[in-house]
This record gives structure tokens, C-alpha cells and sequence, in this order.
């Protein structure tokens, strides 16, 4: 069991995520294309291993956003590629690769043109999706209820 998560800068931990929610809220663009397409609301998952200096790599869609408009997914990538390095997950006093996963609720307003933006981290709802791939981890990370 890991010692703790792997966790956005400027976080105590995974579950305190108002600079996560301030980063977001300044870098998402909402993709207008879909405006056009007449599609307002988007819900995107995206899981992600934060490698044991930070870094972020293997960055893939979950499979439960897949009937979403791919310019949504473009951009749930997007955001995920450009944070900054994330706290790494500890084990045993070390930091170790693991795995994390972000969502991304996208919903716009078209009476005034504006996006509302919801973020959450949650580290329990995609344990067990296709995504999660043990290989690519130092320590798999144990969820309630598992």
C-alpha cells in the first residue's frame, strides 16, 4: 500500500484539489467546434502514470468517455500534457511511479456564452476500468472496497 498518492502541485493530498481547480479553470479552453455541432455538455475521464520525479506519461481516454466528441478528449489530453509535475506517490518512505486520473466535466451556456467548468480528482472511479494497466506501475494502488 503506498504511503500517499501521487498528487497535483501545491496540494496537500489528492483530495484537496483547490490549486488543481484554479490550474484547470485557467488553462481549459471549452472547444467551441462542438458549440457548432450543438453538443453543450461533455464528461471526460482521463488516466494518466505520474512517473516517481513528477512527470506524467502513458496518457490514455477511459473507456467511459467514448461516445464523447473527440474535441473534448483533445482537450482532456491537452490539459493533462501541459500540468505541471505532480507530487509523485510514496512507498515506503520513496517515490514510485503510479497510476492517477483526473475528470473533466465540460458544460456551456449558450444563453451567455459562457462555460461553466467543474474539475475533480478521483482516484476510485476508474480502478477498474480497461485503462489501468498494473505493468506500467512500481505499486498498484489499493482503493476502498477492493
Amino acid at each position: 500500500m503506498l504511503d500517499s498518492p501521487a498528487h497535483f502541485q501545491g496540494e496537500d493530498n489528492i483530495y484537496n484539489n483547490s490549486a488543481y481547480s484554479d490550474w484547470v479553470e485557467s488553462n481549459l479552453i471549452f472547444p467551441k467546434e462542438t458549440v457548432k455541432k450543438g453538443i453543450e455538455k461533455a464528461f471526460v475521464c482521463v488516466g494518466f502514470v505520474v512517473n516517481a520525479d513528477g512527470s506524467i506519461r502513458d496518457i490514455l481516454v477511459a473507456d467511459m468517455s467514448k461516445d464523447v466528441d473527440e474535441s473534448f478528449k483533445r482537450e482532456a489530453i491537452r490539459l493533462v500534457k501541459a500540468m505541471p509535475r505532480w507530487v509523485p506517490a510514496m512507498y515506503n518512505g520513496l517515490p514510485v511511479n503510479s497510476y492517477a486520473d483526473v475528470s473533466f466535466s465540460f458544460e456551456y451556456d449558450p444563453k451567455t456564452k459562457k462555460q461553466k467548468v467543474y474539475k475533480k480528482i478521483d482516484p476510485k472511479h476508474l480502478a477498474k476500468d480497461p485503462v489501468y494497466d498494473a505493468s506500467t506501475i512500481d505499486v498498484a494502488p489499493k482503493f476502498e472496497g477492493e
